[in-house]
Order: structure tokens, then C-alpha cells, then sequence
């Protein structure tokens, strides 16, 4: 699992990453490769609101 996170101003860009395998375990049972990328984006306004996007990322 990682993180990766930059602010500039007003705006904090970023993204979470996090990838499992198996390695070890029951031979009759499938492998395991699977990766979650999560990027985003935020805004910060003066007035204390916060915008943000972001998308969820799944594939095998």
C-alpha cells in the first residue's frame, strides 16, 4: 500500500495505491493478483469548503 500526496495552494493532489498477491497457500485455489488505485483531487476554498474528485480503480 502507498500513498503519494502533493499540496500547492489551495489544491492537494494525490493518489492511494494498494496491490495484493497470492504467494503462497492451497495449489487448488486460484492465484491472486488484484491492484486498487485511488487518484484525487481537492480544493480548498478561503471560506474553509473543500471540493473534491476522485475515482476508484479496481482491475485484476
Amino acid at each position: 500500500m502507498g500513498v503519494v500526496l502533493k499540496q500547492i495552494g489551495p489544491l492537494t493532489v494525490g493518489a492511494l495505491a494498494n496491490h495484493i498477491w497470492s504467494f503462497a497457500g492451497d495449489s487448488a485455489r486460484n492465484d491472486i493478483s488484484a491492484t486498487f488505485d485511488n487518484p484525487f483531487i481537492n480544493h480548498a476554498s478561503k471560506t474553509g469548503m473543500t471540493v473534491g474528485v476522485l475515482s476508484d480503480v479496481a482491475y485484476d
